[in-house]
């Protein structure tokens, strides 16, 4: 049965009110000292170690393994091997950094990061080398800027441009510009003979002869000694021209030879000659 006080007990000697605590030299004496019948779950003892005593206790239960050093429950604390210094931190989840390499690594990040006061919203951007846009500010930009702009899937290289039947949305590259032009005016001037600025002066007329409703007029060109013959044919007021040269009667050399067998001469229209 409990014994009830109504004060604090004074130990008035120096050594424990329990006699059962010790100390002890070691641990198998306390466990001789302080028998089964005597011990109880929880009961501390105390044993000598190194020169200090350290509390041991019947954790468990009061056999000779229950008997334990106390230990505090570091069970919510860090290990103090686990802190790292380091201020790269890194990937671990075992070390914990310490308050200045989370300053540290902090401190680098947020050196390389803009300042939130310099975002700018402007859509028409500038030319500050502070400020930087938003994303929404450069999108703006951009499209504003694109949207004059022709698409590059309209461009075209038909060199027809369209030919028949051009479009209004397609442009046309400048090679193939180029090309058309060129094409076009291949073919308006495949029909059109090459003569000298000068060839009527440069040509002088040494035959004329007239024989009803044609005339024959033989011409040699003072700078090469060419000739041509032009025959001129009425045909009761619409007057055919055609040409002869050595070009289209090879057999004839000369004005002279030429001229005496006229008649029989290939004319043709001026712009099938050669070597004018």
């Amino acid at each position: 049965m409990a014994i009830s006080l109504n004060d604090n007990i004074l130990t008035n000697a120096p050594k424990p009110s329990d006699s059962r605590y010790g100390n002890f030299a070691s641990v198998p004496e306390a466990l001789a000292s302080v028998g089964s019948g005597i011990r109880y779950q929880g009961l501390t003892l105390g044993i000598l170690s190194g020169g200090s005593v350290e509390d041991y206790w019947f954790k468990d239960g009061i056999a000779d393994v229950n008997l334990v050093i106390k230990t505090p429950d570091l069970s919510g604390y860090e290990v103090l091997t686990n802190k790292s210094t380091s201020t790269s931190l890194g990937t671990s989840n075992t070390l914990y950094p310490s308050q200045g390499a989370v300053k540290s690594y902090v401190d680098s990040g947020l050196a390389l990061k803009e300042n939130l006061s310099n975002k700018s919203t402007s859509t028409s951007l500038g030319t500050s080398n502070t400020l930087y846009p938003s994303q929404n500010a450069v999108k703006t930009y951009v499209d504003s800027g694109l949207n004059p702009k022709e698409n590059v899937s309209s461009k075209s290289t038909d060199v027809t441009m369209g030919g028949v039947s051009p479009s209004s949305t397609l442009y046309t590259s400048e090679y193939a510009v180029k090309l058309y032009v060129d094409n076009q005016i291949a073919a308006a001037q495949a029909g059109i003979p090459t003569f000298e600025i000068d060839m009527f002066a440069n040509y002088k007329v040494h035959e004329t002869d007239e024989d009803g409703t044609t005339t024959y007029v033989g011409k040699i060109k003072a700078t090469s000694g060419a000739w041509i013959m032009e025959r001129f044919v009425d045909n009761g007021g619409d007057i055919t021209a055609t040409y002869a040269n050595e070009s289209n009667n090879g057999s004839y050399t000369s004005l002279a030879t030429a001229w005496t067998n006229r008649t029989a001469l290939n004319f043709a229209t001026i712009n099938t000659l050669t070597g004018i």
